[in-house]
């Protein structure tokens, strides 16, 4: 458990210094990744849905589409590392395809979810991507995303 979390604390403390930068090459100023700076800010899965949302056009584009590949791949890898330490495959809840989808396939389906599922947008962010997850590759046949109890961890 403890290498999970370091593993996960090691892949944010890399998007954050990745995308930390105030400015770009051009000397555009970008935003960063600091608590409060509207830009960035995850407090509900709302949040990173609308960071995942941002147009192609914006300076913010890139720092924002590395933040949500980045989190969501964080979420399902933390995922799949616990559950492999707690009994294997039996307990997981997202089974991927053999052929898994690209990051930004996931991000661009994950922004479609939530234009369904709009219910979870004030969850923590976390709990927001794994119920997307649930949903879209459940293990064990068609599991509800609307379950009322919150996924382990």
């Amino acid at each position: 458990m403890r290498l999970a979390t370091t593993s996960c604390l090691a892949l944010l403390a890399s998007i954050v210094g990745a995308a930390a930068q105030t400015t770009t090459a051009a000397g555009t100023p970008q935003p960063t990744l600091q608590a409060g700076s509207p830009a960035y800010n995850i407090s509900s899965f709302g949040d990173l849905v609308r960071i995942c949302s941002t147009d192609r056009k914006e300076t913010t584009f890139p720092g924002s589409v590395g933040l949500c590949a980045g989190y969501i791949s964080g979420v399902l890898d933390y995922h799949l590392v616990d559950t492999g330490w707690a009994g294997g495959q039996r307990n997981r809840r997202v089974c991927l395809p053999a052929e898994p989808p690209t990051r930004m396939q996931a991000l661009q389906s994950l922004v479609s979810w939530d234009q369904s599922n709009p219910q979870y947008d004030n969850e923590p962010a976390a709990e927001g991507v794994m119920r997307y997850f649930m949903a879209t590759y459940p293990c064990h046949g068609p599991r509800s995303a609307a379950r009322t109890t919150r996924p382990p961890g």
